[in-house]
């Protein structure tokens, strides 16, 4: 018996296996006619096993490694050919995308593109790791493990691999790295900082460096202040659900902030620098706050 099952915008057909688990037909479909149609297909043709049935999109290249004699088999997919078919499932914002789409091809690929998605054990992700973890930042190679673990998982319940070779870090294994602790500005730090881009770049974008120190607020929620989100009389910014200024692919759009939480009105200190605006309508155009290395033409 085969059923259809909607994963992020796209649909799968799934079907209990031999062993009473539920697997998946390799691939994915874009409406769920189509793969309500797929799957009416496995109910009239019982015999053929339904992870080699060829599915109607790009994902048709995505086979078990293992089929009864007599039928037709493909090689062994590979990571490649599994992120192809992964990538379609993908259903993230814009940033996030681009964030992905880069760690894969910049680490991910090039190093496992071409090995088959069966043949990586724990051992060969664990080494990898390893050699990455002196050439990059901690969260770098915490987000590249994290990504191949999504990868892999999603393999998994496509029934390309049993396990995932993606493994946590276990207990009590590994250096213990010292903390570093961060640098944190005082209050004439940041006033030397605002008062060197005063007089390098503008009065807002000094304006901009206080604004962060004192609130905490992202790049992107800083860079995407309007006049409207100010509330000076009451010392406070609203930063709304279309208040943040995204940079993907070389262009800049507003957006949602980071997370649903972002979206929060922040309480102000009062501001000690001669530079900060008593009235909205003193403010020098342009009315948005650009990225500082990009003019408003």
């Amino acid at each position: 018996m085969a059923w259809v099952e909607q994963r992020g915008k796209r649909w799968r057909v799934r079907y209990w296996a031999a062993n009473g688990k539920a697997a998946s037909v390799p691939g994915s479909f874009p409406t769920r006619r189509a793969a309500q149609a797929h799957a009416d297909q496995l109910h009239s043709t019982p015999t053929t096993p339904p992870d080699i049935v060829p599915a109607p999109t790009p994902t048709s290249a995505i086979t078990t490694a293992a089929a009864p004699s007599g039928t037709i088999t493909q090689p062994p997919p590979t990571i490649a050919d599994w992120a192809r078919v992964w990538w379609q499932t993908v259903d993230v914002g814009d940033n996030t995308e681009a964030f992905y789409r880069s760690l894969l091809t910049r680490h991910i690929l090039p190093r496992w593109g071409t090995t088959p998605v069966h043949q990586i054990t724990p051992a060969d992700i664990k080494i990898w790791l390893n050699t990455l973890t002196p050439a990059y930042a901690p969260a770098t190679v915490t987000s590249i493990r994290k990504l191949l673990a999504m990868l892999m998982t999603d393999a998994v319940d496509n029934g390309l691999i049993t396990t995932n070779p993606v493994r946590p870090q276990r207990r009590g294994r590994g250096r213990l790295q010292p903390r570093r602790e961060r640098p944190w500005a005082d209050e004439h730090q940041v006033l030397t900082i605002a008062h060197r881009v005063f007089h390098l770049a503008s009065r807002n974008q000094a304006l901009l460096v206080i604004t962060a120190a004192y609130t905490g607020m992202r790049w992107g929620e800083l860079a995407g202040l309007h006049r409207d989100n100010l509330d000076l009389p009451s010392n406070r910014l609203h930063i709304t659900a279309s208040g943040a200024l995204h940079e993907v692919n070389g262009h800049l759009s507003l957006g949602h902030p980071k997370t649903l939480a972002s979206v929060r009105t922040v309480s102000l200190p009062p501001l000690p620098h001669p530079t900060a605006p008593r009235r909205p309508d003193r403010l020098h155009p342009p009315l948005r706050l650009h990225h500082p290395a990009r003019k408003t033409p």
